[in-house]
Formats: structure tokens, C-alpha cells, sequence
């Protein structure tokens, strides 16, 4: 199946690229059960058995880049720390540094019962889907998307190839959902926005 061009193609070698990368393809899942020294040093002689299904414990280049930081800073007041935020208290926070309010998020890629619901629910969880939506409509970078994302128990996951494409779009900070979409085609997952 060949790649989708359009006017940029190195945009598209770049991606492949990434993806070959970063993403963990599922062989890399042990089989059966597996047996390992325990990383616990007060722990003498005894055997830590890793459950089946679980990821070989081997270190995986993007396990060896820092992680960052829990307590995160972002434009306005360097010095504040919006680590104890909920979801609804970020989203909040972030259109008003981007000057938007609910209804400038009302477009035909996300139903519109999606985001009356966040806006009349603090409590309300949206899917993952309208998760990302939300992070490329306000151009977050990687890292607040990543927080973003974690505020509801999601992430992205480089054993997913969905992911690891989004992932890319979100590093690279180009934040067209139409060229987003097509890269997810190219690869053979359904687009993400309509």
C-alpha cells in the first residue's frame, strides 16, 4: 500500500521514521511466565515471576530519556505549578490562555452533545477520542497533552501504532486534524475526527 503525498514529502518519510523508532510491535510480550532476578537490592536469592503477557524487562530506548517532570509549569506564570489540577479545571485553564470558550470548540469533527456535556459537567469523563480532538483543537505540545491525557487515566502508548502517530503529530507540533487523519489511513486505522 503506498504512503499518501502531498506537497511535503519529507513530512511523511519523517513519520515512517518515527514509527520505526518508537514503536514496541506486541512480540515483544513474553509468551509464558517469566522468571527474573528481583530489582528489590534488601531481596536475597529470591525470584520475581512476571506475569504472562507482561513486557520482557528490557530496557527499551525510550525508557532511557528522562520523564518528566510531575510538577509542570505552562505560559502565564512560570512559577505556578498545575499539578494538583482536575481535567475540567486544565481544559478551563487552557482555553482561557488560548482566549476560547466552549463554543469556539463546536466544529463537525466532534459531536456537539460531546462538548455541551464538558461544559455543563466538571464531573463528566470524555472519551479518548474527543481527549485528542481537544489537544490538537488547542495546539498542545506533547507534554501538557500528555498531562491532559493523564488527568483522565489515558496515555499514549508506543505499543500502540494508533498512538504512536499521534504522538508524532503532538512532537512536531503541527496540529492539522486533516493531515492527522490521513496518516492514520495510510496506516490502516480509521480516522480520528470526522
Amino acid at each position: 500500500m503506498e504512503k499518501h503525498r502531498c506537497n511535503n514529502t519529507s513530512k511523511w518519510e519523517k513519520l515512517e521514521q518515527y514509527i520505526q523508532e518508537k514503536y514496541i510491535p506486541r512480540e515483544t510480550f513474553a509468551p509464558t511466565d517469566l522468571t527474573i532476578p528481583s530489582t528489590n537490592p534488601n531481596v536475597v536469592g529470591k525470584l520475581k515471576t512476571m506475569p504472562r503477557g507482561s513486557i520482557y524487562p528490557m530496557e527499551m530506548e525510550h525508557q532511557k530519556r528522562p520523564l518528566p517532570t510531575v510538577h509542570k509549569t505552562y505560559k502565564g506564570d512560570s512559577n505556578q505549578s498545575y499539578s494538583r489540577e482536575n481535567f475540567y479545571e486544565m481544559l478551563v485553564r487552557i482555553m482561557k490562555e488560548n482566549n476560547l470558550n466552549f463554543d469556539d470548540l463546536f466544529t463537525s469533527t466532534v459531536d456537539k452533545e460531546e462538548i455541551l456535556k464538558l461544559k455543563e459537567d466538571i464531573d463528566y469523563r470524555p472519551s479518548k477520542q474527543t481527549i485528542m480532538f481537544l489537544c490538537f483543537k488547542l495546539k498542545l505540545n506533547i507534554d501538557i497533552a500528555l498531562d491532559f491525557l493523564s488527568k483522565l487515566g489515558y496515555g499514549l502508548s508506543y505499543q500502540k501504532k494508533q498512538d504512536v502517530i499521534l504522538r508524532y503529530f503532538l512532537e512536531n507540533e503541527e496540529y492539522d486534524i486533516e493531515e492527522v487523519n490521513q496518516a492514520l489511513l495510510d496506516y490502516g486505522y480509521s480516522i480520528l475526527f470526522k
